[in-house]
């Protein structure tokens, strides 16, 4: 397991993920965890989570989080489940990310720091799954791009901006 502090782009260009993941999260208040990916890549692409309801080991469950649920609610979404939003790719939802990325990318220095793609992960990001350190620190390995080998692989094959 690594922590990603410096991405360097197949183009060469240097960029520090945390600031755009964290720049992202609040932009878009709904997400749980922003991983950037793009490192010997033509362009950056996010591994996003949305937030949701923790079990009683403090592993991630299906059921969306009071915040989220909120934000449904407003929108006359009446998903309760990560799987469901992912499944009905909910409009509200997809837009408010996409809105949250292009605010985030309106303040990038250069093109290659700008997010081009992204996709809703099943499932939060946990200690136990092994993708966060026990100070709650994202780690990228190569078990996480293994499990969410399809995912990446269809952005960066997909015309789509959208998963």
């Amino acid at each position: 397991f690594f922590s990603v502090e410096l991405i360097i782009t197949a183009g060469g260009e240097n960029i520090a993920p945390v600031p755009i993941e964290d720049a992202v999260k609040k932009e878009v208040p709904i997400i749980s965890n922003a991983m950037l990916i793009g490192d010997k890549l033509k362009f950056l692409s996010m591994l996003l989570t949305l937030k949701c309801v923790t079990d009683d080991n403090g592993d991630p469950t299906d059921n969306l989080s009071p915040e989220v649920l909120d934000f449904c609610r407003q929108h006359g979404i009446k998903a309760t489940k990560v799987s469901e939003i992912i499944a009905n790719k909910e409009p509200a939802i997809y837009k408010a990310i996409q809105e949250g990325m292009e605010r985030v990318n309106a303040t990038s220095t250069s093109n290659a720091q700008k997010v081009q793609k992204w996709v809703i992960l099943e499932q939060d990001f946990s200690v136990g799954n092994g993708e966060l350190g026990q100070k709650l620190h994202l780690f990228f390995s190569h078990f996480l791009w293994y499990k969410q080998r399809r995912k990446l692989t269809n952005l960066y094959s997909r015309r789509d901006p959208l998963n």
